[in-house]
Order: structure tokens, then C-alpha cells, then sequence
């Protein structure tokens, strides 16, 4: 009889234990369906709406800094390719060697830009390398660079 009441007793407390997390979970899960209606209609922002507003605003930045470096990357592999039978001409081949050096370099400098500017966007700690941006993209500064590399 004791082991029947025993038995009894571990089953409505565990049956009480089970109802009790059904209850809780199902009052959790009304309360946000309940909160973020509310939010809704009343034009309030929560912290998952803003949450995925910044998600959507940084995926935007990196998808327009994807397309922007495909198209360069096209641009810059159609010159190099048509610069290649170009560079062959006496004299001229020079010139156009040059000035395809150039314009690839001002291309990967737009793309550091871009990639400083998409750091910022997506709120990065990471900075693009301030050694790097110099010696690329500012020409004026490689007479400077090279004469204090000398010293």
C-alpha cells in the first residue's frame, strides 16, 4: 500500500512538473506573439527588428561591395589582356604600358576605398592598412618612401 502511494505521489508530481513547463513555455511564446503585435501596431521598434534592420543595411554594403569588385576585377582582367599584343609597338607600347600600370593601380585603389568605406558600414574595428593605402595609392609619397628605405 505504502509502495502505491509512493508511486502515486512521484506520478502527480511529475505530471505537475510536466504541465508546469508545458504552461510556462506556452505563456513565454504568447507573451512574444503578444509584445511583438503590440510593437507592430503601435510602431514601436524592438531590439529584433532593429537587430534586422543592421543585418539587412551591412548585407546590402558587402553586396554592393561584391558587384563593385566583379566589375573591376572583369575591367582590369579585359585591359590586362588587351594591353599584352598593345605593349608590343615600338614606342608606343611604352606609353601604353604605363598608363595600363596607372589605371590598374587607381583601380586597386578604389577598391581599398571601397573596402574602408564597407569596413565603416558593417561597424568593423578593422581598418584597411594605412601602410598599404600610401604606397599604392598615393604616388607622390614613392620618391619619399624610397629615399628614407635608402637612409
Amino acid at each position: 500500500m505504502i509502495k502505491w502511494l509512493r508511486r502515486l505521489f512521484l506520478s502527480v508530481v511529475i505530471l505537475t512538473l510536466l504541465i508546469t513547463i508545458v504552461l510556462s513555455i506556452t505563456s513565454t511564446g504568447f507573451n512574444f506573439a503578444l509584445t511583438s503585435l503590440a510593437a507592430t501596431a503601435m510602431g514601436v521598434k524592438t531590439v529584433t527588428s532593429i537587430l534586422h534592420a543592421q543585418v539587412a543595411s551591412q548585407k546590402a554594403s558587402v553586396h554592393k561591395m561584391g558587384r563593385n569588385l566583379t566589375a573591376r576585377t572583369k575591367r582590369i582582367a579585359a585591359y590586362s589582356v588587351a594591353e599584352v599584343p598593345a605593349s608590343m609597338v615600338p614606342y608606343a607600347g611604352m606609353a601604353i604600358l604605363v598608363a595600363g600600370t596607372a589605371w590598374e593601380l587607381r583601380q586597386l585603389c578604389t577598391g581599398l576605398y571601397e573596402l574602408e568605406e564597407l569596413y565603416t558600414e558593417v561597424e568593423l574595428a578593422e581598418e584597411v592598412d594605412s601602410d598599404a593605402l600610401r604606397k599604392v595609392c598615393h604616388p607622390s609619397d614613392w620618391l619619399s618612401i624610397e629615399s628614407s628605405e635608402q637612409q
